[in-house]
């Protein structure tokens, strides 16, 4: 399994960093990445956290999912990122300040756009490319409270796609009592995850803690979270 120019043989855990471009002062924000390589074939799992910087819950849970991780014991792979967007991360603000851009509605990118959708089409090809289901942590920041799955509206819900209905399942698998979809056009043209989907993945997003209760709810919302991804 190989995600830029970090490769992991079957049964290995492997931590590097995807390379991005850099910013005008020289800056990489460059994406930290664990590969975790199964002993037998199967499909990949890409649990992703901070590509909204403030947003932490989904973070700290993949840190402690992957202590657990055995690659020996594993029939498929995981791709384990628990920051996407590092700029935004390290002023715990939502988007990167490099070109003011939120990386999550950015893919698949661009090659020679601005630093984000550069590394937008980085972490596409590279790593979202490879996924067969992507689970996209989110949260409430300090501004408001939210604790559910979000999944993206059916197109016909009776006559449900393949891809559909894996979505259906994974949304119940993972194990909170509340699920959600917003009507196309809530916020305008989503086109990155139209990319997401084209692409063969099934994505679901957690929106998961934040608000003023943040720090002393924070606990359980990480066990939940982390219990969520081994579901």
């Amino acid at each position: 399994m190989k995600v830029g120019q970090l490769e992991a043989k079957p049964g290995e855990h492997i931590f590097g960093y995807l390379k991005t471009p850099a910013s005008r002062s020289g800056m990489r924000p460059d994406i930290p990445v664990h590969l975790f390589a199964g002993a037998k074939d199967g499909p990949t799992l890409l649990v992703q956290g901070a590509i909204h910087g403030g947003e932490v819950i989904g973070s700290i849970a993949i840190l402690n999912f992957i202590q657990n991780l055995d690659p020996n014991a594993m029939r498929g792979n995981v791709i384990a990122v628990p920051v996407v967007n590092r700029a935004g991360f390290e002023l715990g603000e939502r988007g990167s300040r490099i070109d003011g851009k939120d990386i999550s509605r950015l893919f698949p990118g661009k090659k020679k756009g601005s630093v984000s959708d550069q590394v937008a089409h980085i972490y596409f090809e590279e790593v979202v490319r490879q996924a067969q289901v992507m689970v996209d942590f989110h949260a409430g920041a300090r501004t408001a409270y939210e604790r559910y799955v979000l999944f993206s509206a059916e197109a016909d819900p009776d006559n449900l796609t393949e891809l559909e209905k894996l979505r259906r399942k994974l949304v119940v698998a993972f194990g909170i009592d509340q699920a959600a979809f917003f009507p196309p056009g809530t916020f305008g043209n989503n086109s990155a995850k139209e990319a997401i989907e084209e692409a063969g993945v099934a994505q679901i997003t957690l929106e998961f803690g934040g608000g003023t209760g943040w720090f002393k709810n924070g606990q359980d919302n990480v066990r939940d979270a982390e219990r969520g991804i081994w579901n």
